[in-house]
């Protein structure tokens, strides 16, 4: 038997390897999201609204799907998905 310590480290372990892992197929999602818009030609427009995503966003951030102006208001929705305008 392991001591206690042991067990929970190595479940805290694994789940935080599960979140990473989690996190790194969600990424890889949105980036194939990024590169079939661009195949149809919209990527850089904003899903929420269709105005231009600004460049100097799409540096930081090529998977955004969302202008800054959309982005904080669905951030700051109570549900965090805000209505269309």
């Amino acid at each position: 038997g392991n001591h206690m310590a042991d067990d929970a480290t190595e479940a805290f372990d694994q789940a935080a390897s599960l979140t990473l892992y989690r996190n790194e197929q969600a990424l890889l999602a949105q980036v194939d999201a990024a590169l079939t818009r661009m195949d149809r030609g919209d990527y850089g427009r904003c899903e929420r609204c269709g105005d231009d995503i600004d460049y100097a966003r799409l540096q930081a951030i090529p998977h955004a799907t969302l202008c800054i102006h959309c982005q904080q208001h669905v951030e700051d929705s109570p549900r965090g998905n805000g209505t269309k305008r």
